[in-house]
């Protein structure tokens, strides 16, 4: 498995928030999800290998030590669905949820609008995703 994330070191990565650890583990299963649904096997294997990258890392982050073993057991799951020839896409999804629900913040920037447009009241403007609806999150370029 060939480093996806190689630029990110612990240390870095023990600065970010839990909950935004989180959401960035849960966004490379969502592409997981995508590519799956596109029938683009090698696609998906890539972001289950930046997943399993980015649950090495939480797992290794000393904050986590209340919530290890449910991070372990979510990289478990990853590395079988890593492995199956034949996605199963309700495991997948249940794993989905299941990292977003670790984190109660996690949980409320995803499934509610009042948290998330409080903590995107504190990114600047130009790099604010733009919201297409209530659920789902898209980054445009700027010109």
């Amino acid at each position: 498995m060939i480093m996806q994330h190689s630029s990110l070191t612990p240390q870095r990565w023990f600065t970010i928030p839990s909950a935004q650890q989180l959401i960035m583990i849960a966004n490379e299963l969502n592409r997981a999800g995508h590519w799956i649904a596109q029938s683009q096997a090698y696609e998906a294997q890539m972001a289950y290998e930046r997943c399993l990258e980015l649950l090495d890392l939480t797992i290794s982050d000393p904050k986590w030590n209340r919530g290890r073993k449910e991070l372990m057991r979510s990289r478990e799951v990853v590395g079988m669905l890593y492995l199956q020839g034949e996605k199963d896409h309700k495991l997948h999804r249940l794993l989905q949820d299941a990292v977003i629900t670790l984190d109660p913040q996690a949980y409320n920037l995803i499934h509610t609008r009042e948290p998330r447009d409080k903590y995107l009241a504190q990114i600047p403007q130009e790099k604010q995703p733009q919201i297409f609806s209530d659920r789902s999150l898209k980054i445009e370029e700027k010109d």
